[in-house]
C-alpha cells in the first residue's frame, strides 16, 4: 500500500488522550525521588478510544491495516506461520500416553495450557519440553501448586514459595502461580472454556482459540501492542487500556471492538485474523520498536506514534515532539515540598 500524505491531514491519526507525566507521591503525601535525585515519575493516559463510533473504527482500521501493509516479506512470512507452528508444536506435545486423556478435546486443552502459561514462554521452541515438564509434576507437586495462596501474610508467601520450588529450573518456571494453577485445572480435566474465562481474560481466551484453530475467524488476540497499533500511540505497558474484559451484559466491550478491527483488516487482506494480528505484531516489534538493531532497553513509551500521522513512516523513536513529558517540567515543583 503506497504511503500518501495530504497537507494538514492526518492519514494515520493518533487516537486517545495524550500522555501526562506526573510526580509519584508517597503514602505521607511527599514526592518520591530517584536515587539520582530526580523526581520519580510515571505516565498516565486518559480518554481511551472506543471503536463503536464508525469514524473512529475506520481510523483504527486504517492504522492497523497500515501495520500489515508496510510489513516486510519476512515479517509477513513469520507472522503468517506463527500460529500454525505453535498449533503443530502443541499437537506433537500432547500426543501419546494418558496426558490430558480426560479432556474431550485434547487439542483445545493443550492450547488452553499454552495460553495459561504463555507469558515469558517461547512456545514455538519450548512447547514440547514444557509439556514433558508438566507431565512430570507428580500429584504432590500439583497439590502444592494448586494450594498456593494470594496475599502477603506469612502462610500465603510460604505457599507461593513452595509452589515456585516445584517448577524451579523448568522452562515453565517463568510462569506466574495463577497461570500454573489455570494449567493445573485444565490438566485435571476442567473445561478450558471455563478456565480461560472470556469475560475476565479475553486475550488468553482468544489466544487459546487462535492456537487451537488458527483459521477460526471468530477470534483475534488483542494485547497492548495491538491496541496501541490501532491507536497509533505507544503507551507504557502498565497503562490500563480497558481491554482486560469482554462479553459485557450491555453493549460491546473495548476488547471486542478491537477484535472487530483485526477481523475486518484480515478480511480486507484475505487472510485469517490470527495471521493479521501476528504479522502486525512482527512488524511493529521487529521492524519499528527494534529498528536499527535489537535494543537492550525498549523505546521510551511516551504516547508517541508508531507511524508518522501524515506520512506513515516509522516514528516511534522520534521523541522530539514530547518535550511536555520531560523531567524538566518538574524542576520548579520540588521546592514546593521543601
Amino acid at each position: 500500500m503506497p504511503i500518501r500524505s495530504s497537507k494538514g491531514r492526518e492519514n494515520f491519526p493518533q487516537l486517545g488522550g495524550e500522555g501526562e507525566r506526573y510526580h509519584i507521591i508517597d503514602k505521607k503525601g511527599r514526592p518520591k525521588m530517584t536515587e539520582a535525585g530526580n523526581p520519580d515519575t510515571a505516565i498516565r493516559f486518559g480518554g481511551m478510544p472506543n471503536f463503536h463510533d464508525p469514524a473512529v473504527f475506520e481510523m483504527a482500521l486504517t492504522n492497523f491495516t497500515h501495520s500489515i501493509a508496510s510489513a516486510s516479506k519476512g515479517e509477513h512470512a513469520s507472522g503468517s506461520e506463527w500460529y500454525p507452528k505453535v498449533h503443530e508444536a502443541v499437537r506433537k506435545g500432547i500426543r501419546g500416553g494418558h496426558f490430558l486423556g480426560g479432556s474431550p478435546d485434547k487439542m483445545l486443552a493443550g492450547a488452553g495450557i499454552v495460553a495459561a502459561v504463555s507469558p515469558n514462554m517461547d512456545w514455538e521452541r519450548s512447547n514440547i519440553h514444557a509439556f514433558k515438564e508438566l507431565r512430570g509434576i507428580d500429584s504432590g507437586g500439583w497439590d502444592t501448586i494448586m494450594g498456593a495462596q494470594k496475599g502477603e501474610h506469612a502462610r500465603a508467601v510460604a505457599s507461593r514459595g513452595a509452589a515456585r520450588e516445584v517448577v524451579r529450573g523448568m522452562s515453565i518456571g517463568s510462569a506466574g502461580i495463577g497461570s500454573l494453577q489455570r494449567a493445573g485445572r485444565i490438566i485435571a480435566g476442567e473445561d478450558p472454556e471455563d478456565v480461560m474465562d472470556p469475560r475476565g481474560g479475553p486475550k488468553t481466551h482468544n489466544f487459546m482459540h487462535n492456537i487451537h484453530d488458527p483459521s477460526d475467524a471468530r477470534f483475534a488476540t488483542i494485547d497492548g501492542r495491538a491496541f496501541d497499533t490501532m491507536t497509533n500511540r505507544v503507551r507504557p505497558w502498565e497503562t490500563g487500556r480497558g481491554i482486560s474484559s469482554a462479553a459485557l451484559k450491555r453493549g460491546t466491550s473495548r476488547y471486542e471492538e478491537s477484535r472487530n478491527v483485526v477481523i475486518q483488516a484480515a478480511s480486507n487482506f484475505g487472510i485469517h485474523p490470527s495471521a493479521a494480528q501476528a504479522i502486525s505484531w512482527e512488524h511493529v516489534k521487529q521492524g519499528i520498536e527494534r529498528q536499527g538493531g535489537t535494543r537492550t532497553v525498549g523505546p521510551n513509551r511516551l504516547g508517541q506514534p508508531y507511524f508518522d500521522p501524515h506520512t506513515g513512516h516509522p516514528a516511534a523513536h522520534d521523541l522530539s515532539r514530547h518535550q511536555h513529558l520531560a523531567y524538566s517540567q518538574f524542576a520548579g515543583a520540588i521546592s514546593d515540598w521543601e
